[in-house]
């Protein structure tokens, strides 16, 4: 009799235990959630805000709208700034109670805040030089023989014009934005090459890859047997085709003249 009631003690205690370990993980859970739900609701405010400012923004190409933009991209990224959060998340990162979706969301936030783990000026630095680049890009018309033309006008006039030299002109006027913008925009990409820097990667583009979980080897061996297996007709500025042996691959060399110019 004695050894049935110590059985059953040791069964009642064991499912106590069960039900308060379970009963535990969902409070930590619950809170996790609760926690992730409010920061949430902070994020999704502000880049509501901001889609609103930078539609206005790519609508007028006003002076305030462009520096409204600045200001608030520039607060959204303090948001993913804030130390306290991301070592609440790394912590959260760290338990093994945590069903997959809960794990999913926090990598993905983890890898928000680690972008912009940066110094607060250069974080509005960087936001200030890409509204800037956005208020010049809305702002920019093309121009045919001394005529301004719309963006919208440049398409329809290479959709349906019938004169080659006119569709020369103005497929060769759509461009000139990218040499109106290309120095500011290297000035950017100087920015976020240094941001980077001080995160520990080599350049924004690698920092970009591994934050978005894309295997950078990967990803430019998957591009180029596209690029060489799709050249079938040996054209020199792609690549250069596996079948025949024949191309340059202008391209590349192009693109390794440009990192040079960015890095």
């Amino acid at each position: 009799m004695k050894n049935i009631k110590i059985f059953f003690t040791g069964i009642f205690f064991l499912l106590f235990a069960t039900v308060y370990a379970l009963e535990e993980v969902y409070m930590n859970q619950n809170n996790l959630q609760n926690f992730l739900d409010d920061f949430i609701s902070k994020v999704e405010l502000k880049e509501e805000q901001l889609n609103r400012a930078v539609w206005i923004l790519e609508t007028t190409g006003s002076k305030d709208a462009a520096s409204l933009v600045g200001s608030l991209s520039s607060e959204l990224k303090i948001l993913f700034s804030d130390k306290d959060i991301y070592e609440k998340l790394v912590s959260f990162d760290m338990r093994e109670d945590l069903d997959h979706l809960l794990k999913r969301q926090i990598h993905i936030l983890i890898n928000a805040f680690k972008a912009n783990m940066l110094p607060k000026e250069l974080l509005e630095d960087i936001s200030t030089k890409e509204a800037s680049l956005n208020q010049m890009y809305a702002n920019f018309r093309a121009k045919i023989d001394g005529k301004v033309y719309t963006e919208n006008a440049l398409r329809d006039i290479l959709k349906e014009e019938k004169s080659v030299d006119l569709r020369k002109k103005a497929w060769d006027a759509s461009k000139i934005v990218g040499v109106e913008l290309a120095p500011k925009i290297v000035e950017l990409v100087h920015l976020r090459n240094k941001a980077a820097k001080s995160l520990g990667y080599e350049n924004y583009f690698d920092m970009m890859l591994d934050l978005s979980d894309i295997n950078k080897t990967k990803l430019l061996k998957t591009g180029n047997q596209h690029i060489q297996e799709g050249n079938i007709w040996g054209d020199k500025f792609w690549g250069v085709c596996l079948k025949t042996g024949i191309g340059k691959n202008y391209l590349g060399i192009l693109i390794m003249e440009i990192r040079k110019i960015l890095m």
